[in-house]
């Protein structure tokens, strides 16, 4: 049996190898809490300090976003790198992301993967952050409050380009 794709290799959560999709992705979000707050759309990065980037897979993709993440210079960012071993939940290292994710107030969180991997949503819900920004649907619960739809990652920036303005007072 190949391991789980979103899960350590660990004996409790061996039953959620057979589970659903649809199952899986509802046991994330209930896992990251339900508790969602109104929030205003009146929203500029550059007065956002701390950031949770999920990094696109695709280097192609990845050289499209360069321009606009560094202009993200100011706060404490974490980005994410594309899906490895060591990121599913459950794994040390995750385990370790999720408490430094906690530990900081995430103002923005940015979902630039293609694919949707429950355990990247997971994080990103669970971050707390009042902006969480995709750009694809997905079945089942949303993990992002703000669903920025293009078609190709050229579009993606230029959506983000447009909510990214030079603001010199930002409100405390």
């Amino acid at each position: 049996m190949k391991p789980s794709l979103y899960f350590a290799d660990r004996l409790r959560f061996f039953l959620k190898r057979f589970r659903s999709e649809a199952s899986l992705a509802g046991w994330f979000w209930k896992k990251a809490g339900n508790a969602e707050a109104a929030f205003s759309h009146s929203f500029s990065f550059s007065c956002a300090k701390n950031h949770l980037i999920f990094l696109p897979e695709n280097p192609q993709t990845l050289k499209i976003f360069e321009p606009f993440l560094q202009k993200l210079t100011s706060g404490n960012n974490i980005f994410v790198q594309a899906r490895s071993p060591f990121l599913r939940y459950g794994e040390l290292r995750f385990l370790e992301l999720e408490k430094e994710i906690a530990n900081q107030k995430i103002d923005c969180c940015l979902y630039l993967n293609e694919e949707l991997f429950l355990p990247f949503l997971y994080l990103a819900k669970k971050s707390g952050a009042p902006y969480r920004i995709g750009f694809r649907k997905n079945a089942g619960p949303s993990f992002f409050n703000i669903s920025l739809m293009a078609e190709t990652s050229a579009e993606q920036l230029a959506l983000l380009q447009n909510q990214y303005q030079e603001v010199s007072s930002c409100p405390p």
